[in-house]
Formats: structure tokens, C-alpha cells, sequence
């Protein structure tokens, strides 16, 4: 079991760690609050939080748990409220504002050459905007991951297969209002499944081959107002899934 507790402060650079809100016709403004760093005060925030492991045994086999819970508190933060349509706004925190995960993970090792890891995590991340104390946008507060790995025993030439399935779990996301979303809107939950086989020849030669998203899940059309890129509903910002569908690949690694 191990517990912290700490106190950070963070100079934000809202131009540098925003680009992805800039793709749009939005109008960016800067509420100054007399601050020197573009007119805002830098941030400031409380974090404790716990992680408690376990290991255990079934049998011959192996395994732990790991639970996580930390706990982040603003005193002070650069607010970046795009709640509005047509705006970015940056300016200083009025309230509340919070930013606490729950992990909870499991690792098992069924046999010697059959493993498990299952993961979840839960993010409560709310800020109070001029609308509201609301949940970050495009944050999903619940998010699964599940893995299945078998390898074999390198022979006497370090030869080995190695295979590997993955599953994301991606839940809602909250999406802002535009000309396309309805205030009050969320994502649908989507999940991505991945796949690789590796055949290793030496230590220092091998041919792997996969595939990544099997289903096919694309979030379609994700700009708004693709058609008019220069009008004032043009808006890049509000991609919440994979734009790319199904991948296939092959290659090789050779270490000199």
C-alpha cells in the first residue's frame, strides 16, 4: 500500500497545448485577469491519492491486483471553455474544479506460456465554465482494456512464436455544441479490437504481421463544415473515435 500527497504549479502555455482547438473558425479570446503569462495567473493544485497491490496465487499460477485512486484539486487553473459556439475563450478558474481517476488492473499468468491483463479506468474530470460545472469535453469517463498473450519457449536457435489480442473500450464523451451538435450531446461508446503474431527466428530476427481495429469503427465525417472551410461552422476539433478503419500490416525486425 503506498499513499502521496504533493502541491503543483504549472505556467500554462494555452497556444502550445491547444493546438487541436485551432483547426476551426472559432473567434480565441483571453479573459486577463493581470497575471504575467498572457495576462493569466499560472496553476495551481492539490493531489493525494492511494494505490493498493495484492499478489496471489491459483494454484501453480501467479497474479496481482492493483487499485489506484488519486485525487486532483485546482485552486487556481487556465480555463479553456469552447462551450460556446463560434468561441474559445481562455481565462481564470471561478469555482470548482476537479481531476480524479480510479484504475483498478489485473495481470495473471494462466501458464508458462498463457497470460491475461485486464484494466479499467474511470476519469472524473469537471471544470466550472461560464455555463456550468460540467465534465471536460471529448473525456471519456470510462475507458476498458483487456489483453490476451501466449508465447512459447525459444528453442536452441532462440527461435519463438509470440501472439498477442487486444481489446479498447472507449464509453462516451461529451461533445460540445456546434452548428451539427445539439447541446447536451455524447458519443456513442466504441471498442477496438487488435491482433499480432510474431515469429521469431534468432534473437535478432523476426517477422510480425497483425491487424488493428477489426470492426471497421470510424467515426463518420468528422469535420464540420467540411464543405465550406472558410465559413463560420468550419470545426476539426470534435474527433472522439478513429477516422482510419481497418489496418493490416506486416514487417520485420533485424537488429544489427
Amino acid at each position: 500500500m503506498r499513499a502521496s500527497l504533493g502541491s503543483g504549479r504549472k505556467a500554462a502555455n494555452i497556444f502550445a497545448e491547444n493546438q487541436t482547438l485551432f483547426g476551426t473558425s472559432r473567434v480565441i479570446s483571453i479573459v486577463e485577469n493581470g497575471g504575467s503569462i498572457y495576462g493569466l495567473n499560472p496553476e495551481k493544485a492539490w493531489n493525494y491519492g492511494i494505490s493498493v497491490r495484492q499478489l496471489f496465487n491459483i494454484g501453480s499460477t501467479k497474479g496481482d491486483i492493483t487499485a489506484d485512486y488519486y485525487i486532483t484539486n485546482f485552486i487556481n487553473q487556465v480555463v479553456v471553455d469552447w462551450e460556446q459556439n463560434h468561441q474559445i475563450t481562455f481565462y481564470n478558474l471561478e469555482g470548482p474544479s476537479r481531476a480524479n481517476s480510479f484504475q483498478l488492473s489485473v495481470d495473471y499468468f494462466i501458464n508458462e506460456a498463457l497470460s491475461f491483463r485486464f484494466a479499467y479506468k474511470n476519469y472524473d474530470v469537471k471544470t466550472t465554465y461560464n455555463s456550468g460545472f460540467l465534465q471536460r469535453p471529448l473525456q471519456p469517463e470510462n475507458r476498458f482494456f483487456a489483453n490476451l498473450g501466449w508465447e512459447t519457449k525459444r528453442n536452441e536457435k532462440e527461435a519463438q512464436w509470440r501472439w498477442d489480442l487486444t481489446y479498447h473500450g472507449i464509453g462516451k464523451q461529451r461533445l460540445v455544441e456546434t452548428s451539427r451538435v445539439v447541446k447536451g450531446s455524447y458519443s456513442e461508446s466504441y471498442s477496438i479490437w487488435n491482433s499480432q503474431i510474431t515469429r521469431a527466428f534468432q534473437t535478432n530476427f523476426e517477422i510480425y504481421a497483425g491487424m488493428e481495429n477489426f470492426g471497421n469503427y470510424r467515426q463518420i465525417n468528422p469535420i464540420i463544415g467540411v464543405e465550406n472551410p472558410f465559413g463560420a461552422d468550419f470545426d476539426t476539433s470534435q474527433v472522439y473515435a478513429p477516422i482510419f478503419g481497418r489496418m493490416i500490416y506486416i514487417g520485420l525486425r533485424w537488429n544489427l
